[in-house]
């Protein structure tokens, strides 16, 4: 079955969050890491401190799924995940649930029931061991318990021991600075074991973003009596399956049919330059003759009939002072183009002198000048 998201938390989660930007996913070729995750001594109840880890570790790495294993039944819870994971079919299973998301998760967060021993964590073989855990002196003790044991099963199954990690809630981060030192001198000096600090969550946060939870029956290999206790061995078939599931799924995510590109064109072959070529020998140039200029005709004179003729010593005497014009020959009738005739130059004009009417002008310096002394017979009357 699924869960509705409530309203009220997408409401705070808008407002308390950076933004609805989906995180990076993680490439699909490198494989989601799987952690297990082992609740140790918490300040509250331990079941309020696993999504606000989730989210935290979602906005560090991506995409993240939480795995519970409880008694009553198995759930899963999907964080800052893409929205089509929100928007996919309801899954029948597990299995189909995994199969769904697995192509988008960057971590797998499994938290086993407390019916998983270390024996059976060190069997799995996960990528990472996580300690969840307060900052106070039993919180600490705690831990220190929990790494031996799981030291001890290293060490009783001829294993290696995966990378541990502790991550603090509660606490601010100079407590959960003192107390991974205290942890990692104990645990080097005993255990020869070194534990990192991944985590300080010192509040839980407001702006949590869930994709989806998704929630399903225990399976039957799993399911006990009401009356017979937990059994290890059903606990770890049935988190050993979960880990198949998420291998496979991540396979079958790798090897998506690839659509079918569009036709590549086959690129044409490279020019080939060609050897430069010697310079030929110069060839001798064409010689374009100027055409020549065409000889001028000479304009025939036509002769006018002797009747048309005057005598010469008819012809009238030149007037003084104009320069004689030469006789302007005819255009042949021949077609031939006549060559320009110049024109003698002119004669310059001689300037005919005139003699004034009398010898002297007369001479009245200024004076108004009587019409009487210049129109004959004209009286003059007394003024």
């Amino acid at each position: 079955m699924t869960r509705v998201i409530d309203p009220y938390d997408e409401l705070a989660s808008l407002f308390l969050t950076s933004g609805p930007t989906d995180a990076p996913l993680r490439p699909l070729h490198a494989g989601a890491i799987k952690e297990i995750l082992i609740v140790g001594h918490l300040p509250v109840r331990a079941g309020l401190w696993l999504t606000p880890y989730a989210d935290a570790r979602a906005r560090q790495v991506g995409a993240v799924a939480l795995l519970r294993f409880d008694v009553p039944e198995t759930s899963l819870q999907i964080l800052r995940a893409p929205q089509r994971i929100a928007d996919a079919k309801d899954p029948k299973s597990l299995e189909e649930a995994v199969h769904l998301v697995a192509s988008s998760i960057a971590l797998w967060v499994i938290r086993p029931g407390t019916d998983c021993n270390a024996d059976a964590l060190i069997k799995l073989n996960p990528d990472r061991i996580t300690l969840l855990s307060s900052a106070d002196d039993a919180a600490v003790i705690n831990a220190y318990q929990v790494l031996k044991s799981l030291a001890d099963a290293a060490n009783r199954a001829q294993c290696a021991m995966p990378s541990v990690g502790l991550a603090v809630v509660g606490a601010e981060s100079k407590s959960a600075a003192i107390t991974i030192d205290r942890l990692n001198r104990t645990a080097t000096a005993n255990l020869n074991l070194e534990i990192s600090l991944d985590l300080c969550l010192p509040r839980m946060d407001a702006g949590i973003r869930s994709t989806r939870y998704m929630s399903f029956p225990a399976s039957a290999s799993a399911q006990n009596s009401a009356n017979a206790p937990p059994s290890p061995i059903n606990a770890l078939a049935t988190i050993s399956q979960a880990f198949n599931w998420i291998t496979a799924a991540e396979k079958d995510a790798i090897h998506i049919p690839e659509p079918i590109p569009f036709p590549v064109q086959t690129p044409l072959p490279a020019p080939v330059t060609p050897p430069p070529m010697r310079p030929a020998a110069s060839a001798p140039q064409p010689t374009i003759e100027s055409p020549k200029p065409r000889a001028e005709a000479q304009p025939q004179q036509v002769e006018p009939p002797a009747s048309q003729v005057a005598p010469t010593s008819a012809q009238p005497p030149a007037m003084s002072g104009v320069a004689s014009q030469p006789s302007i020959t005819t255009q042949s009738t021949t077609g031939v183009q006549p060559a320009p005739h110049k024109l003698a130059p002119k004669q310059p004009c001689l300037e005919e002198l005139k003699e004034p009417a009398r010898a002297s002008e007369p001479d009245v310096q200024g004076k108004p000048l009587g019409l009487t002394g210049c129109v004959e017979g004209l009286i003059a009357l007394p003024f």
